[in-house]
């Protein structure tokens, strides 16, 4: 049985975000440590090896990675610091190492809750201009530097090509020239001062990855959940933004206990931001949709009413191109509001039920009043003349 079909319940529903989430968390963590594990190919400097990793598309270079060992054991990114970093910091719910260097700290990010990054840092006060330098607002050998990374005792750039560059025409050297000199310098400082073994696992990661795989999962379920609804042309929901309003107000509370999690668990963290971003819209989205397609479930699942039989009259009477390239047809009419039926409502049929189906005509709707108080109709059925009155 397909996921969404076995989501359809609120049991089966719990049961695919539980799934989800496991699978979204392993694939982070093991995404994480593939991304650390990259390959290159070996390359020469002054003598002194290191790799390098061309990523391309189209025969486009899409980003340069260079790195060397580093016998440390210490993690880190530095990224280059924007105005969303600098939002976060100023409201207090992010916090960053500084140096109290004003070029490092205004261009610097510095990923990391490690406190002794910043302690060597500022003790190799002849690495701060050549670090800020590497995220300023000029190129480097035709790059712009984003991240400097520090990970399982490599240390690494990920550069992107200040212009579109052809992957025949990428010389790794030029930027290699540039950026190692001061990249074997810090690996020689992280090695002295800070050896394999030393320091304590990086709990806020494993926080932030479980954070963003339940806003993941919230948001792949609720994609299928919606899928699911989409396709299926009844019941249909009447009053549907009443609907889609109690579900926003519902999804915004749980959005907010999210939120308040990733402030609890991260907060005042170098990456607090990071993650809170990410829920916001990600997990905004799942926690909104979500709600929605269950609310809207519950509403249908649970009347116990009987159906109110509701004539309406045919307005409109018409067909759409639709699918992939326009290559199936859509069968629709409009229905008239009147009586019970206090709005006009707009139906998606098969094929078999509009062709019985005319302009002028009239059609009986199965009203039902919803556990939720909110009405929904089942497929209409066309009115013989007769039964006119």
């Amino acid at each position: 049985m397909p996921i969404w079909w076995a989501a359809e319940g609120g049991v089966g529903m719990w049961f695919a975000f539980g799934l989800i989430t496991l699978s979204v968390t392993a694939w982070l963590l093991f995404r994480w440590r593939l991304a650390n594990r990259w390959k290159g190919k070996p390359g020469t400097q002054d003598g002194k090896s290191y790799e390098y990793a061309i990523s391309q598309n189209k025969g486009r270079v899409v980003q340069l990675r260079i790195g060397i060992d580093c016998a440390t054991g210490m993690h880190f990114c530095l990224k280059r610091e924007n105005w969303i970093d600098r939002l976060f910091k100023s409201l207090g719910l992010s916090q960053e190492q500084q140096l109290n260097r004003l070029h490092f700290d205004e261009r610097v990010y510095v990923l990391s809750d490690d406190k002794r990054l910043s302690y060597l840092l500022r003790l190799k006060s002849e690495l701060h201009a050549p670090l800020s330098e590497f995220f300023g607002p000029g190129e480097c050998a035709g790059f712009r530097i984003r991240k400097l990374w520090c990970r399982d005792k490599r240390l690494w750039i990920e550069a992107k090509p200040a212009k579109s560059m052809k992957a025949a025409d990428c010389n790794p050297q030029d930027l290699a020239e540039d950026v190692l000199p001061v990249m074997r310098e810090l690996a020689e400082l992280l090695a002295s001062s800070a050896s394999p073994g030393s320091g304590s696992p990086d709990h806020f990661f494993l926080k932030a990855c479980l954070l963003t795989a339940i806003s993941s999962a919230l948001a792949i379920v609720a994609g299928l959940q919606l899928f699911r609804l989409a396709i299926a042309k009844f019941p249909v929901v009447v009053d549907n933004t009443e609907l889609m309003m109690l579900s926003l107000g519902v999804g915004s509370f749980l959005l907010l206990l999210l939120l308040g999690a990733c402030v609890m668990f991260l907060g005042r963290t170098s990456r607090m931001h990071l993650v809170l971003l990410e829920l916001l819209f990600i997990g905004g989205f799942g926690c909104v949709a979500g709600v929605y397609a269950e609310l809207r479930d519950y509403n249908i699942d649970f009347d116990s009413m009987a159906a109110r039989p509701v004539e309406a009259d045919v307005i409109r009477h018409y067909t759409r191109r639709c699918g992939k390239n326009g290559r199936s047809t859509c069968y629709h009419v409009d229905l008239a509001a009147g009586g019970e039926l206090d709005r006009r409502l707009s139906l998606k049929l098969d094929a078999a039920t509009w062709h019985r189906l005319h302009a002028g005509g009239t059609v009986n709707l199965p009203l039902h009043l919803g556990a939720l108080g909110m009405r929904w109709i089942d497929a209409p059925e066309p009115v013989p003349s007769q039964g006119k009155p």
